[in-house]
């Protein structure tokens, strides 16, 4: 399903880069991984790192991040 309006993956103020939430979809098919939560979960890594890169930065420069569950019971501290 397209999106209901269009929006920025990123926006950048100042030396500061703003980057919105991240669903696990495929960027080549459009569609949603539908796997288990350590699946998703790398697709939305990827995806954050595509925004990343755009922009001309990486992860070794993100400061804050945070995450959205819909059950508390996938959430642990495991690496």
């Amino acid at each position: 399903m397209p999106p209901v309006a269009p929006y920025s993956h990123a926006v950048r103020a100042g030396d500061l880069l703003f980057v919105t939430g991240q669903l696990a979809e495929d960027p080549a098919t459009g569609e949603v991984v539908r796997g288990s939560i350590e699946e998703q979960t790398r697709r939305v890594m990827e995806n954050l790192k595509l925004v990343l890169n755009h922009c001309g930065t990486s992860f070794d420069r993100v400061t804050m991040a945070r995450i959205f569950v819909t059950d508390f019971l996938l959430f642990s501290d495991r690496e």
